[in-house]
């Protein structure tokens, strides 16, 4: 099977896993990591199986209703011992059974390990803010914040 094939098939599997996310789902996500992943987003670096599984089951516990849709993929690197590929996403959510829907957009770039045809470094792009806005505790202070500075750049523009 070629690089290329592989990459498509993985690619398949992945997105209907993060898909089908959910606590009784849990450990089919976490077997596409090797055992010594690093997983790197906005807010953690984790190393390791175990804790990218506790920060899965974290979300999927502490959130109502969250789920990934997953989008498009782009081939980064497709040949070599490390092909790397990305995946654009939406990660939906609610932070309480009876408050409104959230959608964060993100991608995430993933490098492989070809011998293990599994994920060895995962990177998430996200905005935190988006995250932190909707936040009981601290979304008045971000959602004040982003419109300051939202506001100071189009003052910026003016001049």
């Amino acid at each position: 099977m070629t690089t290329d094939h592989w990459l498509a098939d993985f690619q398949t599997s992945f997105a209907q896993a993060a898909t089908d996310l959910n606590l009784q789902t849990l450990d089919r996500l976490v077997d596409f990591y090797v055992p010594e992943a690093l997983f790197v987003d906005p807010f953690a670096q984790l190393r390791g199986r175990a804790a990218i599984r506790a920060s899965y089951r974290s979300m999927l516990v502490n959130l109502h209703g969250a789920h990934f849709v997953c989008e498009d993929w782009a081939q980064l690197k497709t040949s070599g011992p490390s092909p790397e590929t990305m995946l654009t996403w939406q990660f939906r959510f609610k932070v309480r059974s009876n408050t409104p829907e959230v959608c964060i957009l993100g991608a995430s770039r993933l490098r492989l390990d070809a011998d293990r045809r599994a994920i060895a470094f995962h990177q998430d792009y996200w905005d935190g803010s988006a995250l932190l806005e909707v936040l009981p505790a601290v979304g008045w202070l971000v959602r004040g914040l982003k419109k300051r500075v939202a506001n100071a750049s189009h003052v910026m523009e003016k001049s």
